[in-house]
C-alpha cells in the first residue's frame, strides 16, 4: 500500500499543476505533521503525516496523507489503524508573521477496525482479542490552522483537522512544521506598520 501512495501523491500534484499551468504558483510548502486523534468509535492515539500545498489564483490547494494509529498499552487486541489521503482547497489570512488557514475537501479514508470479541482477557492486564474488518470510505476533511511565520521559508503552528465520514469520523489536533516559499521577505518599513 505504501508503494501505491507516493506515486498517487506525485501524479496528483503534477495533474493539479498542469491543470492550472496558465498561472505561476505563488506559494509552495511541504508540511510534516504529528499529533493525536480521537474518533467517533471512542478510540484515540497518534497521527503522523505530510501535507503538500500551494497557493495559486488566491486559493490554497493541498494534498495530504495521514497514518492514524490507536494507542493501546494493555488494551484490546489488535489495535485499530486508519489512513487518510485527501485533497483540500481553501485560503489563508495573514501575509506577515501570523497566519490563519481554513480548508475543506474530499478524502479517501480506510483502515482496520475491531468487530466481535473472540477471546475475553483475564486478570488486570489481560486484554480481549477481537475479530477485525477492513473498511474503505469517502470522507470530508476540514482544517483550521494557526501559524507563526518567523522566516519567509518556515512556519510553526497548530492545525485542528477533522475527517467526517460514515464509518469512523476523527478529530486531530496536529503540530505543524511548514517549509517552503511561505511569504515575501518583510522590509523594515513593513515591520513598523504591523
Amino acid at each position: 500500500m505504501k508503494k501505491f501512495i507516493i506515486p498517487v501523491i506525485i501524479i496528483s500534484i503534477l495533474s493539479i499543476r498542469s491543470a492550472f499551468c496558465q498561472d505561476e504558483i505563488e506559494r509552495f510548502s511541504i508540511n510534516p505533521k504529528m499529533g493525536m486523534f480521537n474518533s467517533s468509535t471512542k478510540t484515540d492515539g497518534l497521527v503522523y503525516g505530510i501535507e503538500i500545498g500551494f497557493k495559486q489564483n488566491k486559493l490554497m490547494y493541498s494534498l495530504d496523507y495521514y497514518r492514524i494509529e490507536e494507542f493501546t498499552l494493555f488494551g484490546p487486541n489488535p489495535s485499530e489503524n486508519y489512513n487518510q489521503m485527501g485533497i483540500m482547497i481553501g485560503d489563508y489570512i495573514g501575509e506577515q508573521y501570523w497566519r490563519m488557514q481554513y480548508q475543506a475537501g474530499l478524502s479517501l479514508f480506510w483502515g482496520t477496525k475491531r468487530t466481535h470479541l473472540t477471546s475475553p482477557g483475564s486478570g488486570w492486564f489481560g486484554a480481549g482479542t477481537y475479530e477485525t474488518e477492513n473498511f474503505f470510505t469517502l470522507g470530508l476533511p476540514v482544517k483550521l490552522g494557526f501559524k507563526f511565520v518567523p522566516f519567509h521559508f518556515l512556519a510553526i503552528g497548530i492545525d485542528l483537522q477533522a475527517n467526517v465520514n460514515l464509518r469512523n469520523s476523527v478529530i486531530m489536533p496536529l503540530i505543524s512544521l511548514e517549509l517552503g516559499n511561505l511569504r515575501n521577505k518583510i522590509s523594515k518599513k513593513q515591520q513598523h506598520n504591523e
